[in-house]
């Protein structure tokens, strides 16, 4: 299925070469094993040679590092984004396999992150600029981003309870979480 869905997009890719376009690809461990890395290789070419840049997002380093295909991927990673990193030895590894400096590791280790306020840091590294941003939302974004399932599984119960309409089911989350001044959790799941 990724497969199929990855050709469909690359045939959009290559019928508008002079715009610039962005190919993402989310949970792409499932994309670097032997078997579909030569694929992502030439994908990473083709997306390039027409005006385009590929993004690999996962939930570690270590996929890419195992990967075949893992060297050609950090060497063409002109921009790396990183989220908190609560183990130690992780942020060591980072700056192992992606040539961090002390000072862009102190910076990883510096980021925060809190839930409750509705924000949370992240670093990102182009070239030889290294920062920490911060990152807010707003309860819309927050109600339809969350990664949280039971909150996702909270937002699609609300939707079909308003017959599909998504903008009051966002609302009522809104309020929902607002009220009771923390996540929503297993009560509201009900």
């Amino acid at each position: 299925m990724s497969l199929l869905i990855t050709e469909l997009a690359l045939d959009v890719i290559r019928k508008f070469p002079t715009q610039r376009k962005y190919f993402y690809m989310d949970e792409a461990w499932s994309m670097l094993s032997d078997s579909m890395g030569e694929f992502v290789e030439g994908m990473y070419r083709t997306v390039r040679k027409n005006n385009g840049a590929m993004c690999i997002i996962t939930q570690g380093i270590r996929e890419i590092v195992d990967s075949k295909i893992g060297p050609a991927i950090l060497a063409n990673a002109a921009t790396q984004i990183i989220l908190n990193h609560t183990d130690v030895t992780e942020v060591a590894k980072l700056a192992g396999h992606l040539g961090f400096t002390e000072h862009e590791v102190e910076l990883i280790r510096s980021i925060r992150r809190n839930d409750a306020e509705g924000y949370r840091e992240l670093f990102i590294k182009q070239g030889d600029y290294a920062k920490v941003y911060l990152m807010e939302v707003s309860p819309a974004m927050d109600a339809i981003l969350t990664s949280k399932p039971e909150e996702r599984d909270y937002l699609r119960r609300l939707q079909k309870q308003f017959g599909g309409n998504i903008h009051a089911a966002i609302n009522q989350y809104i309020e929902t979480k607002r009220a009771k001044k923390l996540s929503i959790g297993k009560e509201e799941a009900a």
